[in-house]
């Protein structure tokens, strides 16, 4: 278990090294039997000195290949420094009408990355991204992580 973490975070730094237009790029792998519970909120916070422009916003999926699923219902909320928050719900599709994994997949491995909002501009100060699994469920079996990057 901690040798399939251990090479997940390699590979995540790896493409976080690779990608020159990331603003922000935060991956939490912290799940326990790579079971993301349904009452189980994911938070990142990310902090912006000037207003900034940004081509995307994209949730970041990291499972297992040839996930059981083709489709996941999930939520984003985004709050902004002012207080306001907006909320985006996602139907995540991992699959195409083929059955075709959608993801980018290394082995076992495979991270999926869905845009949550595009071309907009967060303003100076401080953000919180929270990202919920509305899945049926208690939990969402063969997650390894989820995660937020920001693009300019």
């Amino acid at each position: 278990m901690y040798k399939l973490k251990g090479l997940l975070f390699f590979i995540t730094v790896l493409f976080v090294s690779c990608n020159s237009n990331s603003i922000y790029n935060e991956f939490n792998s912290d799940f326990d039997s790579n079971r993301w519970n349904s009452n189980e909120e994911v938070t990142f916070e990310f902090n912006t000195e000037n207003d900034i422009k940004v081509s995307s916003i994209k949730l970041h999926i990291g499972h297992i290949y040839d996930f059981q699923f083709s489709n996941v219902p999930m939520k984003a909320t985004i709050i902004s420094p002012d207080g306001s928050s907006e909320t985006i719900n996602l139907d995540v599709i991992f699959k195409d009408e083929t059955g075709k994994d959608l993801a980018d997949c290394t082995g076992d491995i495979c991270d999926l990355y869905v845009p949550i909002k595009d071309k907009t501009t967060l303003i100076k100060g401080s953000y919180k991204f929270v990202v919920e699994n509305k899945f049926s469920s208690p939990f969402l079996p063969n997650i390894l992580g989820i995660g937020i990057l920001i693009e300019k």
